[in-house]
């Protein structure tokens, strides 16, 4: 017996608007650790420090992506259907607003933030896989001319 296989729809992301959404949730980290400074919590500023410069190199990448394509807008067409699923969770949860709440327990702040980091990567790992705009080049001539 043959499976046919499922077609696969495209998956287009608008990768500028997950930067800036990005570069808010570093902005409310950044925040938060600085208020954690003031508290004295050595171990969770620290902590708080590693996953500040996580981000920020997350978000490098994706703006590397962007450069590499060209284009902003992308569309992930090689996508298997479980891969699509984590995709489309991955953005649920970046489309939603990432809050550094001070009365949450560590373990659900950690719980969140490794969520966060997690969704950060496969949207990464999807959009340098995705096709956008062809990258311009440059030309050169291969014939030397004429002095």
């Amino acid at each position: 017996m043959t499976v046919a296989a499922t077609p696969i729809m495209p998956v287009s992301i608008d990768l500028d608007a997950q930067i800036e959404s990005l570069r808010g949730f570093l902005i409310d980290l950044d925040e938060h650790y600085w208020m954690i400074v003031e508290s004295g919590d050595d171990g969770t500023r620290y902590a708080f420090g590693i996953v500040i410069g996580q981000l920020s190199q997350r978000i490098a990448v994706l703006e590397e992506i962007v450069r590499h394509h060209g284009d902003d807008q992308l569309t992930l067409t090689q996508a298997t259907p479980d891969e699509e699923r984590g995709l489309n969770r991955a953005l649920d949860l970046l489309d939603g607003e990432f809050v550094v709440d001070v009365q949450a327990s560590p373990g659900v702040l950690w719980t969140r933030v490794r969520d966060l980091l997690a969704a950060i990567d496969t949207l990464m790992l999807a959009c340098a896989r995705s096709t956008g705009a062809p990258r311009l080049g440059i030309v050169l001539p291969l014939v030397r001319s004429g002095r």
